[in-house]
């Protein structure tokens, strides 16, 4: 498989309510050669269930990126 051109970030924080009608966007987009980086800051398990079950349920490579919660930076 090849490497996708293109690479989508998405950023969450605690909104997983608002970050899957963002996933349901995605996975309702026509062309669907690309990758999706979900960038997130500290978020709670709650955003983390959302994207595992988006995961399960689609083709596209998918990383999340977490790092802790340690306020404004």
């Amino acid at each position: 498989m090849q490497k996708p051109l293109i690479t989508l970030i998405v950023t969450t924080y605690n909104q997983p309510d608002f970050l899957q009608l963002v996933l349901d966007g995605i996975a309702n987009q026509r062309d669907q050669h690309f990758e999706l980086i979900i960038a997130d800051d500290g978020s709670t398990k709650e955003t983390m269930s959302c994207i595992e079950t988006f995961c399960k349920q689609t083709a596209l490579p998918v990383q999340h990126i977490w790092h802790k919660d340690d306020g404004f930076q």
